[in-house]
């Protein structure tokens, strides 16, 4: 080998070794919160992590996974850089003098109600003054339906015996029969009714969508302002990737389900049926003006409900441009 060709040589070896993205150490590394244990968010982020979608926005996204409530305090505690909110959650921390923003909408609301296969009640009317479970009264579930009835001219105190417990507790009451009808999310939900445990009623979106005529927000990705400020591009890069993991989702969703199935614990073909046909439609890409607009009247409601305090003054819903 001549000179010429050893500098050449010499010149592409440096060229790769040292251009930007050439290795894997050169992503950069965002920790995120997230549920486990078959949580319907759990299963973005679990194809996000399979197919290395954060690689070509440049990061290497490391997963925590939490049940809900924990998956929240470790973005309250910065325990991670970034991760799953609740709207309500972000507006409750902003008040306290927390400024954390929810920048990218992920999914709406994935609560329904069961009742038992052979109850009469065929609409949400019919519960009035029947034992009612739902989980308890700090969730999103409590506050979300609380904020449904009251616009609907109620009160959820008043309109329902009220029983209160886990999701698997729930469950077994409805099979029992201990109560009429219970508040249950997806995929659990499905999961009950392909198994014949029980019969969907309506959905929380559903009767949302009746009072407002807009989707109904329920989870997010949610960061402190100042790491949002200071991280813009790594925000907006995993931002995009949820949204690819959410559109990879809806492009082949039984193929997706399929390879959920053990995370989730869809046994049967029905199961895997009926889930591949219902999760798609819960996710969702990013803003849209109607999202936005739905998501700050839910917090307004939440406000004249007096379950906040006030509307917060500080920008808690964000759109990286």
């Amino acid at each position: 080998m001549g000179r010429r060709e050893a500098a050449l040589l010499s010149a592409l070896i440096t060229l790769f070794l040292f251009t930007p993205g050439a290795r894997g150490q050169d992503l950069k590394k965002v920790t995120v919160s997230t549920t486990g244990d078959g949580g319907a968010i759990g299963i973005i982020s679990n194809i996000i992590e399979a197919r290395g979608l954060g690689k070509k926005y440049g990061l290497n996204i490391e997963f925590k996974k939490f049940d809900p409530a924990k998956a929240e305090e470790a973005v309250f505690f910065k325990t991670v850089d970034a991760g799953i909110f609740a709207p309500i959650s972000a507006a409750r921390a902003n008040l306290k003098g927390q400024k954390i923003q929810l920048f990218h909408p992920v999914m709406l609301s994935i609560f329904t109600f069961l009742v038992p296969p052979d109850s009469p009640a065929r609409t949400v009317d019919d519960l009035k003054g029947k034992k009612l479970g739902l989980f308890a009264r700090v969730t999103a579930m409590y506050t979300s339906y609380a904020t449904i009835v009251k616009m609907r001219g109620g009160d959820v105190e008043k309109d329902y015996n009220l029983t209160f417990g886990t999701p698997q507790a729930l469950s077994a009451f409805l099979i029992r029969k201990d109560v009429d009808a219970i508040g249950m999310f997806e995929p659990r939900a499905s999961l009950m009714v392909s198994a014949n445990q029980a019969r969907e009623l309506v959905t929380f979106n559903e009767l949302w969508q009746k009072e407002a005529g807009q989707p109904l927000l329920i989870i997010g990705i949610a960061a402190y302002k100042e790491w949002l400020d200071t991280n813009p591009e790594a925000a907006r890069g995993l931002g995009r990737a949820y949204a690819d993991g959410v559109r990879a989702l809806k492009e082949n969703p039984t193929k997706v389900m399929e390879e959920q199935r053990d995370f989730i614990g869809i046994k049967t073909a029905e199961e895997l049926k009926r889930v591949a046909s219902r999760m798609p439609g819960l996710f969702i890409e990013g803003w849209t003006p109607k999202l936005m607009e739905s998501t700050k009247l839910l917090i307004q409601k939440n406000v004249d409900m007096k379950i906040l305090d006030q509307y917060p003054k500080d920008e808690f819903l964000r759109r990286l441009e």
